[in-house]
């Protein structure tokens, strides 16, 4: 089965591609810029940032994401799951063209909050029990596509 990912090159999500190296083969990786990364933040993640630097790599921006090339180079591959942490919003071009459709690695319980920050709005909420994770197809709307698989963090 062929496999793509999409992340960013924050330590925290190639700590994740990691992982994902260690038990899928990935033979194409987007990873969007956001910006500097500090030594200090690689070394709290224990992240390998010589990742970034594989063959298999293609970094853009995030205005690039959506380019006829990455739009091209996608395609290519007929894979049957993406796989998103740490992206962009994706538009329907990108999100359809796996066989079985791309699927959102999500740090939070997305039927109580979606969006970015999910755990810190949970804690600011005083709800520390919807801590979690959720795993869920993207579709056109914010992380409110079919969930797969949902837990939360055990207290």
């Amino acid at each position: 089965m062929s496999y793509f990912a999409i992340t960013s090159n924050h330590p925290r999500h190639v700590k994740f591609l990691e992982t994902l190296y260690d038990h899928i083969d990935v033979p194409l990786v987007i990873v969007v810029d956001k910006g500097p990364i500090t030594q200090e933040e690689a070394d709290y993640f224990n992240s390998n940032l010589s990742l970034l630097h594989r063959t298999n790599i293609l970094r853009c921006s995030k205005h690039q994401l959506h380019s006829n090339f990455v739009l091209q180079s996608l395609s290519k591959m007929d894979s049957k799951v993406g796989f998103v942490f740490g992206a962009p919003l994706l538009r329907k071009e990108i999100f359809e063209l796996p066989e079985y459709g791309c699927v959102n690695i999500h740090t939070g319980m997305v039927n109580h909050y979606r969006g970015v920050d999910s755990s810190l709005w949970a804690m600011h909420d005083n709800n520390p029990d919807l801590i979690g994770a959720t795993l869920h197809y993207i579709d056109k709307s914010i992380d409110a596509g079919e969930i797969i698989s949902m837990d939360n963090i055990s207290l």
